[in-house]
């Protein structure tokens, strides 16, 4: 007997499957009646904090500075990541633990959203461009990720 929550799970299982609750005629293959609930630990764990660093970008344009780093035994999935207007114009990248670095916005001096999931291990780095302009001296930047410790 399947109880009646687990039975409606199971129509539309059989529907969308095109199964059968018993095996047909001369096949040994037959569906479990059982419903095994699973969890991702993993995710359980996982916190989605935000994050927000008002840096100097007057420095030495050209220079990168450090704007998020990824804590050491830690792996961020980037959900969103905002740079705020500049006088001059700058860009974000990332700078990887391995040294390689890629851009993850054109240089600009407006406002930008970037939306795209990406993944950073520990000891990566998102940077922002300095742009050597005392206008540039206050600017913020922002960011929400999910964070779950590195095996």
């Amino acid at each position: 007997m399947i109880p009646a929550k687990a039975f409606r799970v199971w129509e539309r299982l059989y529907r969308r499957f095109s199964l059968e609750p018993f095996p047909a005629e001369g096949s040994q293959a037959a569906v479990e009646t059982t419903i095994q609930p699973v969890t991702d630990a993993d995710e359980l764990l996982r916190t989605h904090p935000y994050a927000s660093s008002t840096l100097d970008l007057s420095g030495g344009a050209g220079s990168y500075v450090d704007v998020f780093t990824v804590p050491d035994n830690r792996r961020w999935r980037v959900l969103m990541l905002k740079k705020s207007d500049t006088t001059l114009t700058s860009r974000l990248r990332v700078y990887t633990r391995l040294g390689v670095d890629f851009s993850l916005i054109a240089m600009t001096t407006a406002e930008v959203w970037f939306l795209h999931t990406f993944l950073l291990d520990q000891g990566d780095r998102i940077q922002a461009r300095a742009t050597g302009d005392s206008g540039d001296a206050s600017r913020r930047f922002d960011i929400h990720y999910s964070e779950e410790e590195a095996y």
